[in-house]
């Protein structure tokens, strides 16, 4: 009976474990860019500072600044953050300001540049400050921060708010060391891998547009039917807006002109196509990755050549609920943000 009660036992710490294995590996994977995306820079803070300001017995967090250090050589300098913290809407805004190396300074004529970012998912560190993946939003002046298109936040610690009896005089503020990484990200040129029935080999890519939307659902009493989607294009995630991605409501495979795209920024174009193949899911919690065959477009600029595909990658989002805190009913519509990159292929 002993026997029988530890083995028992030890299976049921062997699947605790994995269940938090499992956790921690899931966890990780929600921080991680969408494919499509390079890393170009680790850093570290130096000098971590996360401010607490007291509000009626309570300390309420601000924001938080830094200086960055190379993650590798804590002796070479990279920049410095900042953040605010929204209390009204629980929201982070943070910000990165990063050196020019000695070229991009005597090209742009600026000896830095910065990237402000939104958080779009984060995880339990087990303190205050949880690991993120934030999305870029906006950029500054020319330079290594005007290319990044994702930054997360890992490993960090400390930071954490003062005890709750030091409170005793409003507007008092503390500053509570942290120490944290971020890593920065790129959008890549060229478009990812893809499924072999998504893959374009005779054909030339264009350019690649970073799309962020919404896919609009009905439920019809069983399940939720994609309706459409639409969204604003830019150049890269926080980058200049280029144009407009929609789909009429609903794609169907096969059928000519299910998607539309209109851009004016850098070449103007409209294009319409119709999936070439069914969509080919590549991540469970993302919409389907899709090959459009163009069926017509328009577009001044000739030397291009003729538009033939499009391909949406890279998504994240999208989907919708698995589960919800009400009963739906037939008839009810809900929208789901998602982002993309669509890349642009011509005859060679």
């Amino acid at each position: 009976m002993a026997v029988t009660r530890l083995l028992i036992l030890c299976s049921l710490l062997l699947a605790w474990d994995a269940i938090d294995a499992a956790g921690a590996q899931n966890s990780k994977a929600i921080l991680a860019p969408p494919v499509g995306n390079s890393l170009v820079l680790k850093s570290r803070t130096k000098n971590g500072r996360q401010i607490y300001r007291c509000s009626l017995g309570e300390w309420l967090p601000v924001g938080a600044n830094a200086d960055l250090v190379k993650a590798s050589n804590p002796s070479i300098p990279v920049g410095a953050y900042s953040s605010l913290f929204f209390q009204g809407n629980s929201t982070i805004s943070a910000t990165w300001i990063l050196s020019n190396p000695a070229g991009d300074a005597a090209e742009s004529g600026y000896n830095s540049s910065s990237v402000s970012g939104k958080e779009i998912a984060t995880a339990p560190s087990g303190g205050f400050i949880s690991e993120a993946l934030l999305q870029a939003t906006s950029h500054q002046f020319n330079g290594v921060a005007s290319l990044i298109s994702y930054v997360q936040r890992l490993f960090p610690q400390g930071g954490n708010p003062p005890l709750q009896q030091t409170c005793v005089q409003d507007a008092l503020i503390l500053e509570v060391p942290f120490d944290a990484e971020f890593w920065f990200w790129q959008q890549d040129l060229t478009p990812p891998v893809t499924p072999s029935a998504m893959s374009i080999h005779t054909e030339r890519v264009v350019q690649g547009l970073f799309g962020e939307g919404v896919v609009s659902y009905r439920y019809n009493g069983n399940s939720w039917q994609q309706m459409q989607a639409q969204a604003t294009l830019y150049d890269l995630p926080g980058g200049t807006v280029t144009g407009k991605y929609f789909v009429q409501a609903p794609p169907v495979y096969g059928r000519a002109g299910s998607y539309w795209w209109q851009a004016s920024n850098p070449n103007g174009f409209q294009v319409f196509g119709k999936d070439q193949c069914k969509p080919v899911p590549v991540d469970q919690n993302c919409l389907a990755w899709s090959l459009v065959s163009v069926t017509s477009y328009s577009s001044p600029d000739t030397s291009l050549g003729a538009y033939t595909h499009v391909q949406m990658v890279s998504t994240r989002g999208g989907l919708p609920p698995s589960h919800l805190n009400f009963v739906a009913v037939t008839g009810m519509l809900i929208r789901a943000p998602f982002s993309a990159v669509f890349w642009f292929y011509t005859k060679s």
